[in-house]
């Protein structure tokens, strides 16, 4: 499993949660607003491909990648 150290270096200057969700090995992880007093997700979501490969995500699922609509994701923490 990825390690938030890990998810955190990908992307740079954005704070995110430790909560993920995770499809088949891919992962979408939630930014943390600045102003928020405590780490629950905001408006930002990246996708992390298994390549390690990162981008931003849309707010809406339709515009998220076709494996959202076929699989269900798992929610992980990422430790």
């Amino acid at each position: 499993m990825t390690t938030y150290a890990e998810v955190s270096a990908l992307i740079p200057d954005t704070k995110i949660s430790r909560e993920a969700v995770s499809y088949h090995g891919e992962l979408v992880v939630f930014e943390v607003p600045a102003h928020a007093m405590v780490e629950q997700p905001g408006l930002g979501m990246w996708h992390i491909d298994t390549a390690g490969r990162v981008r931003a995500l849309m707010s809406t699922p339709f515009d998220w990648p076709e494996w959202h609509a076929n699989h269900k994701g798992k929610r992980v923490t990422l430790t």
